[in-house]
């Protein structure tokens, strides 16, 4: 029997918060540590912070900032309240808990 991770997210997720160092994405990078937290997922997720202009362009990101959650960008070109964060989030879970649980390791 498999088991879930802290925040009952079967897999690590993946955040990718994509922007360059100015104030907009530093106020994204405050919304999602505080939707993490409420979501008792600061622990659970990867949190990968990309500043590289090209690399924000090969992720479809042309405007910054903008965030993915598990490959997916979820907004992009605004900053999102914490509340809309969350739901991104959410909606990620509930993702990850329709599928399969990873097998348990002999």
């Amino acid at each position: 029997m498999s088991r879930r991770p802290a925040g009952g997210y079967s897999r690590g997720m993946v955040i990718e918060l994509l922007g360059l160092l100015d104030d907009r994405t530093a106020a994204l990078d405050a919304a999602l540590t505080e939707a993490l937290a409420d979501l008792g997922l600061d622990e659970a997720a990867e949190v990968r912070r990309i500043s590289d202009p090209a690399a924000l362009v090969a992720r479809s990101v042309w405007r910054s900032p903008g965030l993915r959650v598990d490959g997916k960008v979820v907004c992009r070109g605004r900053v999102p309240t914490t509340d809309e964060v969350r739901g991104y989030l959410d909606e990620a879970r509930a993702v990850d808990r329709l599928s399969p649980a990873p097998a348990a390791e002999k």
